[in-house]
């Protein structure tokens, strides 16, 4: 495998001499399993993990982790900006520069040629404010921050990521960014509300059990209602079951039923319909002769 000149550009930016050898070992073999490369060049083994990490979120070679991999989407190359570009905006543009140097802060390393590539595709075309950029930088940040307690940090991709979704839910300046992070914030809470009170403890959620959670918020559903219909799923399952759970939801949610109070009033349980048993008065002896005594 060649080194491309658009790596070595990247390695000699970067100016870390264990990811150019461990680039250049990766080049010669095409291994980049941690444990292959450390015994292959006699590099500790946490030294190389760091450094194929560090290759990887500059997108020279895949990730060699599983957890949140953010690969580049295939784009036509023809109308990303090309090097010149990069080097001539960041030269004459001070505001393309802020960006550079506060994505650069946030990820705590320099952005390799495609990273800066990315980042002044997304500073030109995706009609976002640069504070608002700096912003959505920092969000990414912190939620990296929250999830990996610092043993990870964002990559251009990730950026790229949050920018479409910001894009998406119409986010473009510094007010709908705030109120956008507000309304995040929220979901945030109730999503821990909810996963506490359904006793997913000591894990994170999944993509799946967060996309599920994060659906009911939005359709308005209070957190004691989807408490109540993951017990009514567990009791008729004996497993989680999202899928169930959620079942159990929408038919709720087409009776008009969003909160507890509703249910109480439009589906009481049967537990709750039960009639209490019937308890006999003490008997009175003489009454109970005077009804013999008219019987005889």
């Amino acid at each position: 495998m060649n080194i491309t000149s658009e790596a070595i550009d990247t390695l000699v930016r970067i100016h870390d001499s264990d990811m150019a050898l461990v680039y250049v070992y990766y080049c010669k073999t095409g291994e980049s399993d941690i444990e292959s490369v450390s015994k292959g060049i006699l590099m500790p083994r946490q030294k190389t993990a760091e450094a194929l990490e560090k290759l990887a979120m500059c997108g020279l070679i895949k990730s060699v982790f599983q957890e949140e991999q953010e690969e580049p989407e295939i784009t036509d190359t023809s109308e990303m900006p090309t090097k010149e570009d990069v080097t001539k905006t960041e030269m004459y543009d001070i505001v393309f520069a802020s960006l550079v140097r506060e994505a650069e802060l946030v990820m705590q390393r320099q952005a390799s040629v495609p990273e800066l590539q990315k980042l002044l595709e997304i500073y030109q075309y995706y009609g976002i404010a640069p504070e608002t950029l700096m912003l959505l930088f920092h969000a990414v940040g912190d939620r990296y921050e929250e999830r990996y307690a610092g043993t990870r940090k964002p990559s251009m991709y990730a950026f790229e990521k949050e920018t479409k979704l910001w894009k998406s839910n119409g986010v473009s300046d510094l007010d709908s960014a705030e109120k956008y992070i507000a309304e995040l914030s929220r979901k945030k809470e109730l999503e821990k509300q909810i996963r506490d009170s359904i006793g997913i403890v000591g894990r994170d959620l999944t993509e799946t059990e967060r996309q599920y959670i994060w659906a009911w918020i939005d359709q308005g559903f209070s957190p004691d209602l989807i408490t109540a219909a993951y017990d009514k799923a567990v009791t008729a399952k004996r497993t989680y079951n999202p899928a169930y759970v959620n079942g159990i939801l929408k038919n709720w949610k087409a009776k008009g039923i969003l909160t507890t109070s509703d249910l109480a009033q439009k589906e009481p349980s049967k537990t709750a319909a039960k009639r209490l048993p019937y308890i006999s008065p003490p008997i009175d002896p003489e009454k109970l002769m005077e009804i013999v005594n008219t019987m005889i």
